[in-house]
């Protein structure tokens, strides 16, 4: 996996000015030296002042995409072992105006079992888009595997996050795949177009909104490498450090896409008041 990250570091050197590519690194930038005393024992600690304060959630893929349209994991030389992830951003208010340090906390859930397209795609946002294939999945998400309690105020979402983090267990998640939009590719810089332009994809997504509904909505691009099915391996290039984007500019809305390695970056990132944490499961399967 390591390798995988480095790889796409690299490639994202190249992709400056992308919100989705810049994540923080600084995983102290909420700690103060400040402490707080209990009244009743006259015990000291340390308070932490600037908590992040989770406004909104983004989802991105990373996995792979196989020839029947499945989707499975990355584990470079396991065949057939890994689980594809899915990976929650939640993010503060910072994170919009581009101060990106301490303005994240993330979730991991897994896709297990691995979802197979399913027949009849969900409602899009989008009128007459038609999806290469599409998936319904109730995340398979475990509260501990998430680094947010040790960002956001304990006090507001409780311990390790869970009142953040637990209502996203078992949600119901729609993600489909679907040739690339004018709204996701305005996301991006002109050199980041003409580097891997012609491997991106529109990534729908569909979570139970406040009222109730589930539609899909373009607001993830997802990025297309090759994969070799025989080793179960990334390909990259002579120099060993970049990954080889396979171009899908010819595969029309309707047809399955090629086998390959998708990674997916966010670009929008649904706002909690369009939300109700208490229905995102409604629905899912089972």
């Amino acid at each position: 996996m390591m390798r995988v990250l480095t790889v796409l570091a690299f490639l994202a050197a190249g992709c400056s000015g992308d919100e989705e590519t810049d994540k923080p690194t600084d995983t102290n930038a909420t700690n103060t030296d400040t402490t707080e005393t209990n009244e009743m024992t006259g015990d000291s600690f340390p308070e932490q002042e600037d908590f992040l304060e989770p406004v909104a959630v983004g989802f991105e893929f990373d996995g792979v995409l196989r020839k029947d349209g499945s989707l499975t994991g990355y584990t470079p030389g396991l065949t057939g072992e890994g689980l594809g992830i899915m990976l929650l951003t939640f993010a503060d208010i910072d994170f919009f105006s581009g101060d990106r340090d301490g303005t994240t906390c993330f979730a991991l859930a897994l896709f297990e079992p691995q979802p197979l397209p399913i027949v009849d795609y969900f409602d899009l946002e989008d009128a007459g888009v038609a999806m290469h294939s599409a998936y319904e999945v109730a995340l398979e998400l475990n509260p501990l595997a998430s680094d947010c309690g040790d960002f956001v105020d304990p006090k507001v979402w409780g311990a390790d996050a869970s009142k953040l983090i637990t209502p996203f267990v078992g949600a119901r998640v729609g993600y489909g795949f679907a040739p690339m939009t004018d709204y996701l590719r305005d996301a991006w810089t002109k050199e980041s177009l003409k580097s891997v332009g012609d491997s991106m994809v529109a990534t729908y997504v569909a979570l139970n909104d406040k009222n109730g509904q589930w539609v899909g909505r373009d607001w993830t691009t997802g990025i297309m490498f090759e994969w070799d099915s025989k080793t179960d391996e990334l390909v990259v290039d002579k120099s060993g450090k970049l990954l080889v984007g396979i171009d899908v500019t010819g595969t029309n809305g309707g047809d399955l896409l090629p086998e390959g390695y998708v990674r997916s970056f966010a670009y929008w990132y649904q706002d909690f008041p369009l939300l109700d944490l208490s229905n995102l499961t409604d629905g899912a399967p089972k």
